[in-house]
């Protein structure tokens, strides 16, 4: 089983969701945003039960893929931290 965590809560994510749910041996594990309400409603509209958090360094132990759909301009940081991970 792939473990895939998420970076944003736009519609791309949601759209994102959806397409692993018909994915046999992939689940989404954790969400990332920069406001923890925020996510926690994603989460509840999307029907997700998964580990929310608003730093990256507490996703770690919960992926095995990150799927980044943030602001574009926040991509190469955000890949770069994940990379060296």
């Amino acid at each position: 089983m792939l473990k895939i965590g998420t970076i944003g809560t736009g519609n791309i994510v949601s759209e994102f969701i959806d397409a692993c749910r018909d994915v046999q041996g992939v689940k989404i594990t954790s969400l990332y945003s920069r406001s923890l309400e925020k996510a926690k409603f994603f989460a509840s509209k999307n029907n997700l039960l998964v580990h929310i958090v608003d730093n990256f360094e507490d996703m770690l132990d919960y992926i095995d893929i990150i799927y980044i759909a943030s602001p574009n301009g926040l991509h190469y940081q955000q890949a770069k931290y994940f990379l060296q991970q």
